[in-house]
């Protein structure tokens, strides 16, 4: 079996950890149903059954596959993944938890934005208090800003 443990900002969908929804091994196939399962948490996926049907040489490249995955909510690069193998019991073979990131290069719009000023008519050279209205396209969390 193959997990991998998602880091924090990273979300799992139910979609994407349901059986019919795509997760695969290229090149596996597996008669498990369903391939995939989350933990309760939604941190970790399980890759189910995929090396049932033969042994996987020791340096082979296993290409992963995993839909309905959110990318972070902000630009800069995640914490590390941790994928780990383990055998029909549960021990585990094989570990990684360091190098594994994903870096997200592009923020989403602002879908839409206005300023007002509260005392018209705006004359030149004059104090007034702006509005500025702003509609994000990606959620604010605690802790979040707003930069001018």
């Amino acid at each position: 079996m193959i997990w991998v443990d998602f880091p924090t900002g990273i979300a799992i969908s139910e979609a994407g950890a349901t059986a019919n929804n795509g997760c695969s091994i290229t090149s596996r196939t597996t008669s498990i149903s369903p391939p995939c399962t989350s933990s309760s948490n939604m941190s970790t996926i399980f890759f189910n059954g995929f090396f049932s049907s033969g042994n996987v040489s020791a340096g082979s490249t296993i290409n992963i596959k995993v839909p309905g995955i959110t990318n972070l909510w902000y630009v800069g690069t995640s914490l590390s993944f941790s994928v780990s193998t383990t055998d029909s019991s549960g021990n585990f073979i094989d570990t990684v938890s360091s190098g594994l990131t994903v870096n997200t290069t592009s923020a989403r719009p602002i879908s839409s934005g206005s300023v007002v000023i509260d005392s018209p008519p705006v004359v030149n050279g004059e104090i007034d208090t702006y509005q500025i209205i702003i509609s994000p396209s990606t959620a604010l969390v605690v802790g979040d800003r707003i930069n001018l």
